[in-house]
């Protein structure tokens, strides 16, 4: 896959990925610290951005943003992410498992943010711990069943900016 990430794709990633947890607010200023020294006249968004103190500032300063972003594309690098973090030992198939059942129970759940675990397999997922708590099914069988889910985004994977991981 080759595909240049805009601004924009990466705002909206940035913004997706405070609301869900997965990236800090530090590694956002690091993406623009690395804009502003590359430009000679940096786009004042990311000056404003550079000096935020909160998530919820950055979040504000990420939507006025302007450009267009590329269809699913921020959410599909969510799906990167998660992966990655997944392949280091960050993650385990239980915060994978959690992170999915927050996407369709709770405070996550807006329909575009929805399409980034297709319900079925979130399905599958939540009721395949409850299994797993249950005695039928194995850490194993609960490892395969994330990779299986997370495998759709390796091609996402490689497109994460090094400032995200």
């Amino acid at each position: 896959m080759n595909q240049s990430l805009s601004e924009k794709d990466l705002a909206e990633f940035a913004l997706l990925g405070l609301k869900y947890k997965l990236l800090r607010l530090e590694q956002i200023v690091a993406w623009v610290d690395e804009l502003i020294d590359e430009r000679d006249n940096p786009p004042t968004w990311a000056i404003e951005l550079a000096m935020a103190s909160d998530a919820e500032t950055a979040g504000s300063i990420l939507r006025w943003i302007r450009g267009d972003v590329t269809p699913d594309l921020p959410a599909k690098l969510i799906g990167g992410l998660l992966l990655r973090r997944r392949d280091c030992g960050a993650l385990n198939w239980r915060d994978v498992t959690g992170f999915v059942s927050d996407l369709y129970d709770r405070e996550y759940g807006r329909e575009e943010d929805l399409r980034l675990i297709p319900r079925q397999l979130a399905y599958d997922l939540i009721i395949s711990e409850e299994w797993f708590y249950q005695h039928e099914l194995s850490e194993a069988d609960m490892d395969a069943l994330v990779d299986l889910i997370l495998l759709p985004f390796h091609d996402y994977e490689i497109l994460l900016p090094g400032w995200a991981c």
